[in-house]
């Protein structure tokens, strides 16, 4: 026999638990519904239609989703990221996107990428990003097999690297110029 509760009412522990049980699988099995249906699908969707990638895999936070995208051969690596950029952020919602480019880099390429990296560096933080072709092209003249393709839009620079079958592949977000009045001039 079941005890009476300080309300009067008879407490089953079973039906509780098995309430609270059904209830939370509900919620969190349409949560999860709703995230496959409505954000993961339609951005996997997307994604697979653009020509140029190979694989890819998405992974949804809260706050968040991250892309992990392999390039085919051959891929416009600019083409390709703002198009992924685009598809991506119209079913986000709140959510920031990542995107990951996967590479398969050579020991030689990322130290010659080492290399080059200061002078890129320096193109960027002084806002020089027509140097970066120039200068990539001048430290890769001794190389034999090097590739470098460079392009550049609105909100980043684009950097493809390639020794034979490896590739290496750089996204640098630019900084926009600030219109205003400089530090050292009067109003």
């Amino acid at each position: 026999m079941y005890r009476e509760g300080k309300l009067g009412m008879n407490l089953r522990p079973i039906p509780m638990i098995s309430t609270i049980l059904i209830c939370s699988a509900l919620l969190f099995g349409g949560w999860f519904i709703y995230e496959n249906t409505a954000v993961k699908s339609p951005i996997e969707e997307a994604v697979q239609a653009i020509p140029g990638i190979a694989e890819s895999d998405i992974q949804l936070d809260r706050n968040s989703i991250n892309l992990s995208l392999q390039l085919s051969e051959g891929a416009q690596l600019r083409t390709v990221y703002e198009e992924v950029s685009r598809k991506s952020n119209s079913v986000a919602g709140n959510r920031s996107v990542t995107i990951d480019l996967q590479d398969e880099s050579s020991d030689e390429l990322d130290q010659w990428w080492s290399e080059a990296l200061f002078d890129v560096a320096q193109a960027m933080e002084t806002r020089r990003y027509g140097d970066i072709p120039n200068r990539l092209e001048v430290l890769a003249a001794g190389k034999d097999g090097f590739a470098i393709s460079t392009e550049m839009d609105n909100h980043n620079v684009y950097i493809h690297l390639s020794e034979g079958k490896y590739n290496k592949y750089i996204v640098l977000p630019r900084t926009p110029i600030e219109l205003g009045v400089w530090n050292n001039e009067s109003i």
